[in-house]
Order: structure tokens, then sequence, then C-alpha cells
């Protein structure tokens, strides 16, 4: 992963958890959220760090060699990862929470609900 980085999800899990994110190295260039309300607009960390969001297009436009991280509860991990794919991120570009840190290429969050259905999906993906 490189250090140019779009967060995917711009809600309360993302503002909740965006001190926390940049106290590991880990700050976004912006956010993407699919929200239109939220578009051109900012989120704000519980420490008053502002990012600005946009729409996912505009992101991609604005940097388009940057690496996308999902930022949103685990719940929904799997929609985002493949609504990401789904708009012409290569799933090689696309990181979880859970792994930014790891020296694995692996995208599949360790404690992940899904993940019989995420490695299903990744290879079907690759098949294409």
């Amino acid at each position: 992963m490189n250090n140019n980085k779009i967060f995917y999800g711009a809600g309360r899990y993302a503002e909740s958890n965006l001190d926390r994110w940049i106290s590991e190295g880990n700050v976004p260039l912006c956010f993407a959220d699919a929200n239109s309300d939220k578009h051109y607009t900012s989120i704000k960390s519980p420490k008053g760090k502002q990012v600005s969001i946009f729409p996912l297009h505009k992101a991609i436009q604005m940097y388009p060699d940057a690496d996308y991280m999902i930022a949103v509860s685990p719940a929904l991990y799997i929609e985002v990862f493949d609504y990401l794919v789904a708009n012409g991120i290569a799933p090689t570009h696309v990181y979880s929470q859970w792994n930014i840190n790891s020296n694995e290429n692996s995208n599949v969050p360790a404690h992940c609900n899904y993940l019989g259905r995420y490695l299903m999906r990744t290879e079907q993906w690759q098949k294409r």
C-alpha cells in the first residue's frame, strides 16, 4: 500500500476512528462516500482534524494512483469492496483498516465473518 490513501465511507464509524487512523500514520488524502448529502463537505474527527469528502468518481479523478481504505463497519466490508471493484478500482488497491499495517498483501480482515464469500468473489473476479 502506498501513502496515497482515499478512505471510503464517511459515516460515524469513520468519524470516530479518524484520530486513531491518523495517529497510526494512515492519513487520508480525502474521503469518498456514496451519500450525495456528504459530497463536498468534510468529516471532522473528535480532535478537530478535517478531511474533505467527495463522490467516488471525483476522488478517482483527483487521485488516480491512490489506494483505497475501506472505512466502514465490518458488516459492510464486502458490499463496499464489491462497489469499489465495480467502479474500476483493482482489488489489489483496496484495503481494510484491519490489515493496513500488515506486510502481507491481503485485503481480508482477520476477523471478517464473510471471509469465504470474499475469497469466492475475488477468485471469480480474477477469472474475468
